[in-house]
């Protein structure tokens, strides 16, 4: 795969769009890592390039030969935006997309790259040293993102779904999933009063989070926290939010923003 075929604009603008999906999630240290395998897996591989990069081949071909290699091995918002480069015939990106990535995030992030010269060659432990000071410079102060508590998460987004599933479990909680508010209301039927919060996104199809909310009783929602993340006002949906205890965030969230909320709300019980 020829990484010249890549205008470097277009590489940025891929790259800025998946910083913004990344940052959403906090997923952009594990995203940043995922690009680094996919470039090395398609150089070191001359028939996969071929394959991919073929004009002629369509889409859903390709798309199964990257859900059989990364699966399971790179995020959720990774893969998809691998997907959606096939769809949008810019696979030409993928070899270049990690260096904007991370030009990208270096700049949403305030940091600067910068060159250490000398006079004198330096030792390997005054190298180390400088390195040590500069990640101690750069690095946020460390947040405790670890809880306990079952979780119902309903989200009719594949991709988010699972990349949030998947961080919430690695935070320490047990979360099961739903597609959406009826998914989840069949959830609640079978299993009433087993959560600790419920966090469901606000419109998705077949059934809206209120509208799950509303068709719940007392005893399937039990003592449960309900969270809505909504990309709408909540003033959209006050009448619930005056008939229930719902507790409520603005998208886009970010993972961190997430777990705080609900460190927050299952410290409250």
């Amino acid at each position: 795969m020829e990484a010249a075929l890549a205008d470097p604009r277009v590489v940025r603008r891929y790259a800025s769009g998946l910083y913004a999906a990344a940052s959403q999630y906090g997923v952009v240290d594990e995203v940043k890592g995922d690009l680094a395998l996919v470039r090395r897996t398609v150089q070191e591989n001359g028939r996969l390039s071929d394959a991919l990069m073929g004009a002629v081949a369509p889409a859903e071909p390709k798309k199964r030969i990257l859900r059989s290699l990364f699966d399971g091995r790179i995020n959720a918002v990774t893969l998809t935006f691998l997907q959606v480069l096939v769809d949008h015939r810019r696979v030409d990106v993928i070899e270049t997309i990690e260096a904007s990535f991370r030009k990208v995030a270096d700049e949403r992030g305030g940091i600067v790259r910068a060159t250490v010269s000398s006079a004198v060659p330096l030792s390997q432990e005054e190298l180390d040293e400088i390195a040590a000071k500069e990640r101690a410079l750069i690095a946020p102060p460390p947040k405790d993102v670890s809880g306990r508590g079952k979780i119902l998460f309903v989200e009719d987004l594949v991709p988010v779904r699972r990349a949030t599933v998947r961080n919430l479990k690695e935070c320490g909680y047990e979360v099961e999933e739903a597609g959406d508010g009826q998914e989840a209301l069949d959830i609640l039927t079978a299993k009433p009063g087993s959560f600790d919060i419920i966090i469901s996104d606000v419109s998705m199809p077949i059934m809206t989070g209120p509208e799950m909310l509303e068709e719940a009783d007392a005893s399937m929602i039990g003592n449960a926290k309900v969270l809505f993340l909504s990309g709408y006002a909540p003033e959209s949906f006050s009448d619930l939010l005056e008939k229930y205890p719902v507790h409520y965030l603005s998208k886009p969230v970010t993972m961190e923003q997430l777990v705080g909320r609900v460190k927050e709300l299952l410290a409250a019980a």
